[in-house]
């Protein structure tokens, strides 16, 4: 495991393998770093084949973090004091989705920010507060639909409220912000999950059955282990509620046959500590990764991870 990196972007440059990164991933990185001038070379259409995301993980609020390639099975890791005292909700298009706090208890109000670990950018966003029907609530999800530096930018956050309202119909709720003439919206709308109610439905839902989340440009797709998909318009608010299909061919989660012992293993936890690891996906132009929850029976330990795309 390599260790004393100064940052993640330090990091690339000394540990991928150029040949199995994709013609975008090595363009915008040769873009980013002149070191990878040095590294990739200039790939043709077809080349190579696409790498999958890496996973970005750490202890729930600490600074060291590391990151796990999947395909090379090698771990690195790194000090990053954006980590320190923050819990990340979610990954895409290289950024990352965080939460200015480790508690899970829910709350009226929630700092968020956007992180790009390898261009070290940083984005405070305005503050969440929680609005009527929800006294407070838990963040547990985030994405943004496209690039953040553009305008027309969407940042989205699925927030949980089962801990208050018990079994209530809808306690999953999704929060948006859009970026518009260079700044984001100062006040966040909020549209709750359509939650179907039938004979197939879970007595009670919470985070725990999403199962991923899809943004694309002006829409976001959530899907339930429910067998259901929810997709949302964010310009022309409304639900379309859709059986899920069979697999695309896309769906992946690398550890989602894996114990709490094996995962241990696998991302060099200690073993003789009660761990709790919650993972959570993302979706690129080739895998669409599922989220992973796993625990020991007594857990003293919390560790979050999200499978992050290695790019600007």
């Amino acid at each position: 495991m390599a260790d004393n990196m100064e940052k993640f972007g330090d990091v690339m440059p000394k540990i991928v393998d150029p040949m199995k990164f994709n013609v975008v991933e090595a363009h915008e990185l040769r873009l980013m770093n002149t070191e990878w001038s040095k590294v990739v070379p200039t790939l043709e259409d077809g080349g190579y084949r696409g790498d999958e995301p890496w996973l970005l993980y750490h202890g729930r609020g600490a600074s060291r973090a590391h990151l796990y390639d999947p395909l090379r099975d090698r771990r690195y890791g790194c000090d990053d004091s954006n980590f320190q005292g923050a819990r990340v909700l979610g990954s895409n298009l290289g950024w990352v989705v965080a939460v200015a706090s480790v508690s899970v208890n829910p709350r009226s109000e929630h700092n968020l920010f956007l992180y790009n670990p390898f261009s070290t950018m940083r984005y405070d966003l305005p503050v969440l507060n929680a609005v009527f029907p929800l006294p407070s609530c838990v963040v547990r999800y985030g994405v943004i639909t496209s690039d953040p530096l553009q305008n027309g930018a969407f940042v989205c956050v699925v927030t949980d409220c089962s801990a208050i309202v018990g079994s209530m119909a809808r306690p999953l709720h999704l929060h948006y912000l859009l970026k518009t003439n260079g700044v984001w919206e100062t006040a966040w709308k909020m549209a709750s999950v359509p939650l179907v109610d039938d004979d197939d439905a879970p007595d009670f839902y919470d985070y725990k059955f999403v199962q991923h989340i899809s943004p694309s440009e002006n829409t976001v797709c959530i899907r339930l282990r429910d067998n259901r998909s929810y997709e949302f318009n964010l310009v022309n608010p409304r639900w379309k509620v859709s059986q899920t299909p069979v697999p695309d061919g896309v769906d992946l989660n690398r550890f989602d046959d894996l114990t709490i012992g094996e995962l241990k293993v696998r991302l060099d936890l200690p073993a003789n500590i009660g761990t709790r690891v919650e993972i959570i996906g993302t979706k690129t132009d080739r895998v669409r990764v599922k989220n992973k929850f796993a625990s020991d029976d007594a857990s003293t330990s919390e560790v979050d991870g999200v499978w992050l795309e290695v790019r600007r």
